[in-house]
């Protein structure tokens, strides 16, 4: 696979047979720094190791003087340590990329793999040592806009959820993408010209849903990361992107089960919300509340929570929002033994679901319609509704939720 880079990288590779690509980087990448400073390495093999930059510098220079747009394009790379597609190309570096990263798979200093362009570790670490002071940041700003609308698309195909694993994959790809682009405003802070934006925090706040899936807020690593943001953030005068990051910091915590915790968070990113006028963030975060203060049982306050978001969520016109919280609120209402409230509550979320052709949350509300029937005694209605809900679910591939949510309704019926 290593046919045609520089002779130092070929012989690296024949040095650990059977490994693979993926071992081969990590070797090179993690080992390099430590054999250097090895005390007791002869200087033959000193030399053996410095053939690599020794290599690559020459290749470099080679490509500098024949084509510098080359050159630079190849530094540019460095910024996309999962590589690039051709659509990344293309939305994220000058005019004419594409065609030059075609060119330096042919001199062999980027390898493609996967409909995908990469730069190996040991390159990557080369290239981003060469990359000019400055000539990175309207590559960043523009895969900042560029991976905020990836995010965005995917975490619709989440809400869908009948497409939530397409929307995970598209994250996991460019996740390392997305982390590199993270960490480095943390570090370096976007200049003044960008309006003081802190886009991390916005691209963080289009991760929820991945992050909350795949488990990735067990990682320390990662809450760390989101707290550099929070700070960046403040730094930066972006009350609405800390705002975001607040929320969300919230929503793990809340996962975690420290909701008492979680409820300050969320207090915090409400006045920072109401401090900018974000209506829309303001009724997210009220839900979220309520959210917490149901699983509580503290319904009156969470009922509270749960009336000034709907009042938000139909002010900006958001019927997703709108729905969700009156299902929430159709659920109290029938716990607490209000059961008119509750049918009048499922029924206009029934409306809502069926006006948007979102066939998931449709079934959600229609089997809690029959809960509400059995609940009164009358099987006879509960079990069309268990069974237009098993017909929704079924149709869009959720057979594992027909046999764990709703099949066991059926069969206490008797049905």
């Amino acid at each position: 696979m290593l046919d045609g880079y520089p002779l130092a990288l070929s012989i690296a590779a024949a040095q650990l047979p059977d490994l693979g690509l993926a071992p081969l980087v990590d070797a090179l990448e993690h080992a390099a720094v430590a054999v250097r400073q090895d005390p007791n390495l002869t200087q033959a093999e000193q030399d053996k190791l410095t053939s690599v930059d020794v290599s690559l510098e020459l290749s470099y220079g080679r490509l500098l003087k024949a084509d510098a747009e080359a050159a630079r394009i190849f530094s540019l790379l460095a910024l996309f340590p999962a590589g690039a597609e051709e659509a990344t190309l293309q939305a994220v570096l000058p005019a004419g990329a594409p065609a030059l990263v075609h060119r330096l798979v042919h001199v062999s200093l980027v390898e493609r793999m996967a409909g995908r362009y990469y730069l190996l570790a040991p390159v990557r670490q080369f290239a981003l040592a060469r990359l000019p002071a400055g000539a990175e940041t309207p590559a960043i700003l523009a895969a900042f806009d560029y991976f905020q609308n990836l995010a965005e698309q995917a975490d619709a195909l989440w809400i869908a959820s009948v497409q939530g694993r397409l929307g995970l994959e598209i994250i996991e790809a460019d996740l390392p993408n997305m982390q590199f682009l993270i960490d480095w405003e943390c570090a370096r802070e976007i200049p003044a010209e960008a309006g003081g934006t802190c886009r991390s925090a916005r691209l963080v706040g289009s991760l929820r849903n991945f992050y909350m899936q795949v488990g990735l807020w067990l990682s320390l690593e990662e809450q760390q990361r989101v707290e550099r943001v929070a700070q960046a953030a403040r730094r930066l005068g972006d009350t609405q992107g800390e705002a975001h990051v607040q929320k969300l910091q919230g929503d793990v915590l809340a996962f975690q089960d420290r909701r008492e915790e979680a409820l300050e968070r969320y207090e915090a990113a409400l006045k920072l919300y109401r401090e900018v006028g974000d209506r829309l963030g303001e009724a997210n975060v009220l839900q979220a509340q309520g959210d917490v203060l149901a699983f509580q049982k503290r319904n009156v306050e969470a009922l509270e929570r749960y009336e000034a978001a709907l009042k938000l969520y139909r002010e900006v016109g958001d019927r997703l929002g709108e729905a969700n919280v009156l299902l929430e609120l159709g659920d109290i209402h029938r716990r607490e033994g209000r059961y008119p409230p509750a049918w009048q509550a499922y029924q206009d979320v029934r409306q809502i679901f069926s006006e948007i052709g979102d066939r998931y949350s449709l079934a959600r509300v229609l089997y809690r319609m029959g809960d509400w029937q059995a609940e009164q005694g009358h099987s006879q209605e509960a079990a069309p509704l268990y069974q237009e809900a098993i017909s929704l679910w079924q149709a869009i591939g959720l057979e594992e939720l027909v046999d764990t949510v709703l099949r066991p309704r059926l069969q206490k019926m008797g049905g």
